[in-house]
């Protein structure tokens, strides 16, 4: 996949991404809705942002604005192949799901399954029940087969998922890379480096050890994971050491926390976003809407769920993280 258009071509798409994001929700409206909204004040706020009505049904909702928005970024995109990166993690979603039902026994689970992905994910069941795995993209053939090792064999759904999650990265560097768009491919190697610093951290709190730690890190990112692998060994303190020398040092000083780090992440993403959707045209600023769109929509499912089980708000404010305005 070669980059067919230049920036001025999107000239048009970066217009109406400047009208959308204006509806995106706001830092203020999440935390008052986590301080005192109800559920029917989550639901209006939805609604005002552009959701569809769909009752209480808020899933369904939710499933319909996601898909509404890859459906209009899509139709205005110059070169609407490149938002199939995305979609990438559908496919590795739905790979865990049909595994897991193989390996537990469990009927199928549908409700589960996203349409979100290259494949689709009755394609993807028929070609794993079938043993046929020629039909689909090498990596995640490749995932297919390890998943189906690790829970068959060494009985770790753990490890299966962690196999999943490592072919997903590199599936979509590998994507990011053929488009030879800058924006993408920095994007997905910053992913990559986000993953790998959550891990180290969560390996460290672990007691994981350096063979292990070799295995859980992936490759493709500005920090090579044969440097991180050792600091398995230390306290966090060498972690952070480590990362005050990069980019990521004010990740790293929020390890007194997962959460603290989860947040930290977010935040930095966000600046990144915040960066690349400030370019006049081309396809950053409506990269940046989706993402930014896709955030959204996590945190209105997290108000839904919080607020129709009597969620603490101080517990939402903080689950919700840096929000962007």
């Amino acid at each position: 996949m070669v980059e067919k258009y230049k920036n001025t071509d999107y000239i048009y798409a970066v217009t109406l991404v400047r009208i959308w994001e204006k509806k995106l929700a706001g830092t203020g409206a999440f935390v008052r809705l986590c301080e005192s909204g109800t559920f029917e004040d989550v639901l209006a706020l939805a609604h005002d942002a552009g959701y569809p009505d769909c009752g209480d049904d808020y899933e369904t909702m939710l499933w319909k604005e996601m898909e509404n928005t890859y459906a209009r970024l899509r139709e205005i995109a110059p070169d609407e192949e490149l938002f199939d990166l995305f979609q990438i993690e559908g496919d590795y979603q739905n790979l865990k799901v049909i595994l897991r039902e193989e390996a537990l026994g469990l009927p199928p689970q549908n409700g589960l399954l996203t349409s979100r992905a290259r494949i689709d994910p009755d394609l993807l069941r028929r070609a794993i029940e079938e043993e046929d795995l020629s039909s689909l993209p090498a990596e995640l053939a490749a995932a297919v087969q390890k998943g189906q090792k690790a829970l068959n064999e060494a009985k770790n759904p753990q490890l299966a998922d962690l196999e999943a999650d490592l072919l997903q990265m590199r599936d979509e560097l590998s994507g990011a890379l053929e488009t030879k768009n800058d924006f993408l491919i920095r994007y997905f190697r910053m992913k990559i480096d986000l993953y790998n610093l959550k891990t180290l951290f969560r390996m460290i709190r672990m007691k994981k050890d350096e063979t292990f730690a070799r295995l859980a890190l992936a490759g493709g990112g500005a920090i090579d994971p044969a440097a991180l692998a050792p600091l398995t060994a230390f306290e966090p303190a060498s972690a952070i050491d480590f990362y005050g020398k990069t980019d990521y040092a004010p990740i790293a000083e929020n390890a007194s926390s997962l959460r603290r780090i989860e947040a930290a992440c977010e935040a930095f993403e966000e600046g990144f976003l915040k960066r690349s959707g400030s370019v006049n045209f081309g396809i950053e600023p409506l990269v940046a809407y989706l993402l930014k769109k896709r955030k959204e929509i996590r945190r209105f499912r997290m108000l839904f769920v919080g607020k129709r089980n009597e969620i603490e708000s101080s517990v939402l404010i903080e689950s919700l993280g840096e929000l962007h305005v």
